[in-house]
């Protein structure tokens, strides 16, 4: 495909040097004009012609996958919780497809995304830095864009002679609220076909009552959004831009927004996980993005119909994910394909915080599904493992680019030191750690600094509502802007206590030098975290407040 744009792009500069040498060919010295200007225009096209590489000034980044470079897919389960999926001990069956998958692929039981926010969480994953004002990317909320001076994996990737795309299930990750579209090729962030029942008219309006009137007022099935993508949609697009472009190295990023609220998922989806519910609930749509997102007057039958819901929008993305993977291993990607799946956060059922995520880090939303699927690894019968070291979604960047044997623009240890609170000889290299199943040997003593704000309107400064350092075993939470009848420091057994429901704090503090020092290194961190958004237009914000950001 390259090469056919050099050939043609040849021709026409031939004809057009022609048509110079037409024009001076008379005068002895017209033809040597012509012959310079003929090599001026022609000469930057020959390496390449000759070469077959794709640019002049490209590199060709090989791996031992027969000597090809080798592609990578990059797939985002936007507030998709780990406990949901079958692979992370889920009860019900709702992830078949990536069950599956896992089984011939690595899963990490420690991964942990440093903000439960889509826009930031994301500029981690492809930047490899923190949401941290001293020496990350400092994005804290969304809807403000990646600064320009900062490279991106795709503009690496893009640099290095790799085609790059990205399909985009939602407006927060569109060019204009991330600017993550740099270095990408394609970028499909055009939301135009609507969302399936995700934005009714009427917050209260049931489910029966719009399918008569889909069906007797021919009331269109897809209430235009202009915000979103249902998962069918985005892997239409994703094999749509694989059909042409999968004879070229590339580089895929595929990002599913379906379990994002609101709960609406697509028949057999909605009722799959909620049948014996006949709670006052069923079947109406409320605003699950409200100011608190704690809903009066609800039990736990309500709450967890709710969950159920929240489930089928999972099984339904699964089910078209498994689609897109069965269409790849069909045309034999997968053989020289790193296939990437993790999720930017989870989603809040407990702690009398409901359908949420966006400015608290308890386990259910920094603790992610991150699952790894390496040709290398097939080949040579190393699979099916799972890493208990703690990882970061940031370290997807720098693993993708030791996978192809491309440096990185800063050494990981250098960056993430001081706000990751990595040693020396931190592996950042996620598919040498599920190829070796190894890691540092003290990595008990790592953390990954964790954060969330509420959100920042336009020209507001915002201080962080929670913070935390989460180490593999145990964490300490501070919260400046914790609920009146929350301590503001918190210390959680994670071992023992893996739902945070026993603040142990008060009964290790008393004398304990080591915990003095950290609660102080965490409050005066945390004091550093602020977040200024400058003016916003007003359809940006109302994108923001219809995805249920802005509460405002």
């Amino acid at each position: 495909m390259i090469l056919a744009f050099v050939f043609v792009s040849s021709v026409v500069l031939f004809f057009l040097v022609l048509w110079i040498i037409r024009l001076l060919a008379k005068p002895a010295n017209g033809r040597i004009l012509a012959a310079l200007i003929a090599l001026f225009f022609i000469y930057p096209f020959i390496p390449p012609l000759l070469a077959g590489a794709p640019t002049v000034g490209t590199k060709r980044i090989e791996t031992e996958l027969s000597g090809r470079k080798s592609n990578v897919i990059l797939v985002s389960f936007d507030t998709a919780r780990r406990d949901e999926f079958g692979c992370y001990g889920a009860e019900l069956s709702i992830t078949p497809n990536i069950d599956q998958i896992a089984g011939s692929s690595t899963c990490f039981d420690n991964a942990v995304t440093p903000m439960p926010l889509t826009g930031p969480a994301h500029m981690s994953m492809l930047t490899g830095l923190q949401p941290d004002n001293d020496i990350g990317h400092g994005v804290k909320t969304n809807g403000i864009p990646l600064p320009d001076d900062i490279p991106t994996l795709a503009s690496i990737l893009d640099e290095s002679g790799y085609n790059t795309s990205a399909i985009i299930g939602a407006w927060v990750l569109s060019r204009q609220a991330s600017a993550l579209h740099r270095g990408f090729h394609y970028y499909e962030d055009i939301f135009d076909k609507g969302v399936r029942a995700r934005f009714l008219p009427d917050q209260f309006l049931s489910i029966t009552v719009w399918k008569l009137a889909i069906k007797y007022f021919r009331m269109p099935e897809l209430i235009p959004s202009g915000r979103v993508k249902n998962a069918d949609e985005v892997t239409d697009q994703a094999i749509e831009w694989l059909e042409e472009n999968r004879d070229d190295p590339f580089f895929l990023f595929v990002h599913y927004y379906d379990p994002h609220y609101n709960y609406t998922p697509p028949e057999p989806f909605d009722t799959k996980f909620t049948e014996g519910y006949d709670g006052p609930f069923l079947g109406r749509f409320f605003d699950q993005a409200g100011i608190t997102r704690e809903i009066p007057n609800m039990t736990p039958e309500d709450i967890e119909y709710y969950r159920n819901l929240y489930r089928g929008e999972i099984g339904f993305m699964d089910q078209e994910f498994g689609r897109f993977y069965k269409w790849c291993d069909d045309r034999g990607l997968w053989d020289n394909t790193l296939l990437i799946m993790v999720a930017d956060h989870g989603e809040s059922f407990e702690h009398d915080y409901y359908f949420a995520h966006t400015d608290r880090i308890y386990e259910p939303l920094i603790h992610v599904p991150m699952i790894i699927r390496n040709p290398d690894a097939i080949s040579s019968e190393v699979f099916g493992n799972r890493i208990d070291i703690l990882v970061n979604v940031s370290d997807i960047y720098f693993t993708v680019l030791n996978f192809l044997g491309i440096e990185s623009p800063e050494n990981p240890d250098d960056m993430h030191r001081e706000v990751k609170g990595a040693i020396p000889g931190w592996d950042h290299d996620l598919v040498r750690l599920a190829m070796n199943g190894d890691g540092p040997e003290n990595s008990g003593w790592m953390w990954i600094a964790a954060q969330s704000f509420d959100f920042a309107g336009p020209g507001e400064l915002s201080l962080g509502r929670f913070f935390a350092y989460r180490f593999p075993d145990w964490k300490i939470m501070y919260g400046p802007k914790s609920e009146p009848h929350l301590p503001m420091y918190r210390y959680f057994d994670l071992a023992i206590d893996p739902l945070e429901l026993s603040d142990i704090l008060p009964e290790l503090i008393t004398g304990n030098e080591f915990l003095v020092m950290l609660i102080e290194d965490l409050t005066e961190w945390a004091s550093r975290q602020t977040v200024e958004t400058g003016p916003m237009s007003f359809e940006a914000l109302e994108n923001l407040r219809t995805l249920g950001y802005a509460h405002q």
